[in-house]
């Protein structure tokens, strides 16, 4: 199982609620990310409801943290894990990572739901031939979605950041990748007035630790 805390913005008391989801046995129930909503927080994460595989694990609780609705997928294809989401047009849109568990290839996940956490669709959208995944959607000012996320370049193994925008189906409209920013990928992303895009992430340096990047596109 996992928490949602709520506490002030310095980390210190007091705390305003604590509560617990998931089952304890025999599932591992994972927490990921948390969204603060007008009437509440939208948690997503993953499950191992369907050993040995992780699925989805969606939650909605109201402002005081208290379980508005619950969805976990069992499904024996695939794995798949949430990193990221948002709210638009009383739809709730959430990325992250689906492994094919015939082949082990993952790809960026894609998934539309309802305001009760029904599932309209969910499609793979990242590149079908690399390992890639998806951390934070944002809608664009043309009313499309950018993800951004990582994907691993197939010569050298290295996690290079990835983006990639979609139209409000979840049909890919270009993707781009970004040569040499190893480490987690693109984490964080904006779009500015112009319609350029700040990117930001972590650059692995190995033994050496890491560095911040931070990079503005047209």
């Amino acid at each position: 199982c996992f928490s949602l805390l709520l506490i002030d913005g310095f980390g210190q008391s007091p705390l305003y609620f604590r509560k617990s989801f998931g089952d304890s046995i025999p599932s591992i129930d994972q927490g990921d990310y948390v969204k603060t909503l007008t009437n509440g927080y939208l948690v997503g994460g993953s499950t191992t409801s369907a050993y040995p595989n992780w699925d989805h694990y969606f939650i909605k609780t109201n402002l005081n943290g208290t379980l508005d609705w619950e969805l976990k997928e069992s499904d024996l294809s695939t794995s798949k894990i949430i990193w990221g989401g948002s709210f638009y047009d009383n739809y709730f849109y959430f990325v992250g990572v689906t492994r094919d568990t015939t082949t082990n290839l993952e790809t960026g996940l894609m998934t539309k739901t309802d305001t009760l956490g029904n599932i309209i669709w969910s499609k793979t959208v990242g590149d079908s031939t690399k390992f890639n995944a998806f951390f934070e959607i944002i809608r664009d000012l043309n009313g499309d979605f950018i993800l951004s996320g990582s994907i691993k370049d197939t010569a050298t193994g290295a996690l290079w950041g990835y983006l990639t925008k979609v139209d409000t189906a979840g049909n890919k409209i270009w993707s781009q990748e970004f040569p040499g920013m190893f480490g987690n990928g693109i984490e964080n992303l904006i779009q500015l007035a112009d319609s350029s895009f700040v990117l930001t992430g972590f650059h692995d340096l190995n033994v050496l630790g890491g560095l911040l990047w931070l990079i503005r596109t047209d």
